[in-house]
């Protein structure tokens, strides 16, 4: 789907909804959503307003509850993280499951369909599903390597250390064996 078709399509859907609530069309919403559309990956609202068009002085609170409006309504995907909320485009992307590594906080999308129909079987009494996204939390190959090569390092170290102390604790009696004897000596 091309840039200008996508934006169409998200805007209609955007206009649907304002209609229907009886609320303002703005520009810095449709600003928003164009950015939302065009970017990569998973972003905070903060991360998102420095992509705005400098044409737009949109405040950080517009942002923020822009955001929030587009994932009522299904033109976004929030990822709720300690720290800050993450926002991902939604329009025409299939829900999916995500990849969060525990020490650099990156997220990867997991297109898993086996794990979304199985969310999507749990019995749930009184409670209407509408999609299934699921957090797998653990180590990515680059923190992972990382971790390795620390944990090598930091045993290296160790040795060391262990070897430099056993030395010092050999010679350790030939210096006061040399202070005897000159102390002797007076």
């Amino acid at each position: 789907m091309e840039k200008e078709d996508k934006f169409i399509g998200a805007k209609a859907v955007l206009d649907a909804y304002i209609s229907s609530q009886n609320m303002r069309k703005t520009p810095e919403r449709e600003a928003i959503l164009q950015v939302l559309l065009e970017m990569e990956g998973h972003h905070s609202a903060d991360e998102i307003l420095t992509m705005m068009p400098g044409r737009f002085h949109v405040s950080r609170v517009t942002v923020y509850s822009t955001l929030q409006l587009f994932a009522r309504i299904g033109l976004a995907y929030s990822h709720p993280r300690e720290g800050a909320t993450l926002y991902e485009n939604a329009y025409n992307v299939a829900p999916h499951n995500h990849y969060i590594c525990t020490e650099c906080g990156e997220i990867t999308d997991l297109y898993d369909s086996s794990i979304t129909s199985l969310a999507m079987q749990a019995k749930t009494p009184r409670f209407t599903k509408l999609y299934a996204s699921t957090y797998i939390y653990g180590q990515c190959a680059k923190c992972k390597a990382k971790i390795a090569r620390w944990h090598k390092a930091s045993t290296k170290l160790a040795a060391l250390s262990a070897a430099a102390h056993s030395i010092t604790e050999k010679k350790q009696p030939e210096d006061e064996v040399k202070k005897r004897k000159y102390t002797r000596r007076k």
